[in-house]
Formats: C-alpha cells, sequence, structure tokens
C-alpha cells in the first residue's frame, strides 16, 4: 500500500513491495543458476497520479547473467524500467550471490 508524502507542492507517493521474486534473466540453455537471496523488497516514488499504475505485479526485481560462464558472481539486482517521473529508492538487498554451475544428473 503506497503511502504519501508531499514535495514541493506535489504529492507523491511512496511505493513498498516486500518479498519480490528475483527473477533470472539472460540465462544460457545447459547451466544452472543459483541465487541467494530469491526476494528482495523495493521501494520506489512518484507523483501520485503515476504511481496510481503502479503495482507489485508491474515491478519486477532482476538479475541479469547475459554472457556470464561457470562461476561464482556478486550481481546487482536491478528493477523493470520504470516509467519518467518514477525513481527507484533502492532494494534490500541489492545484491544477490550467485553460482552458475552444470547441472548435476540424478543417478
Amino acid at each position: 500500500m503506497p503511502f504519501s508524502v508531499c514535495g514541493f507542492g506535489i504529492p507523491y507517493f511512496v511505493l513498498y513491495i516486500q518479498h519480490a521474486i528475483i527473477e533470472i534473466t539472460g540465462r544460457s540453455e545447459g547451466l544452472s543458476y543459483d541465487i541467494f537471496p530469491t526476494t528482495c523488497n523495493v521501494l520506489v516514488v512518484g507523483p501520485a497520479d503515476l504511481m496510481d499504475n503502479l503495482s507489485p505485479q508491474v515491478l519486477k526485481a532482476f538479475v541479469d547473467v547475459t554472457g556470464l560462464d561457470i562461476g561464482n558472481y556478486v550481481r546487482d539486482i536491478q528493477v523493470t524500467v520504470l516509467p519518467d517521473g518514477v525513481s527507484l529508492i533502492g532494494t534490500t538487498p541489492g545484491v544477490v550471490l550467485m553460482t552458475i554451475d552444470i547441472p548435476r544428473e540424478s543417478p
């Protein structure tokens, strides 16, 4: 649920989304991806008229693994493109720990 603040006479809303699932984009076929944590909290702010159309379903948290090979990584959490005038304050946490490996076959 957004809450309102006022800046320079313009009503702004702050939207805090808890436990957003972090998606993985840019996967390569034949590799497995493990991230920790798997969820984050997202905080955005913007004018009331723009925030009315935002919802947790619209704002997606993700990490991009395009071009990464087998190994361990620390990757920044990103958020889907926001409408002009809406700003990302941040995510908590701001990064994920990631392991990319070859999937193990079951015995």
